[in-house]
């Protein structure tokens, strides 16, 4: 297991995941990116594009480096949560959409958890 690895060449420019691990015995790599967002962070049109960015840092690097990857997203914010009502947000093209989004926990924070690459 390794934190902040370092990732060349990925769409010509190097990327850094949180963590990874890998199993060589039984040719299993893992790519996993983190956030952590609180309403007090404010900006949260910053904070939404940063997750995108991750998530598809993680979905870039299972192409070429990894066999999976995982992001987590730990937030208080229903900004991060609810689809948006007006039909406007951040729109990113890549593999996930709202609807792939697992929420889990309770009390007044909320993991978002989704899967990226090959599973």
């Amino acid at each position: 297991m390794d934190l902040e690895t370092r990732c060349e060449d990925v769409r010509g420019k190097t990327k850094f995941i949180d963590i990874t691990c890998s199993f060589p015995n039984a040719a299993v790599s893992c790519a996993i990116e983190l956030k952590f967002k609180t309403t007090q962070q404010g900006a949260q049109d910053h904070g939404r594009i940063d997750a995108y960015v991750d998530i598809e840092a993680v979905e870039l690097v299972c192409e070429s480096h990894f066999t999976f990857g995982r992001f987590f997203m730990i937030t208080d914010s229903s900004v991060y949560v609810n689809t948006s009502r007006r039909g406007v947000g951040t729109e990113w093209h890549c593999r996930l959409s709202h609807n792939d989004l697992r929420q889990s926990g309770g009390g007044n924070f909320v993991a978002l958890v989704t899967g990226g690459g090959v599973v």
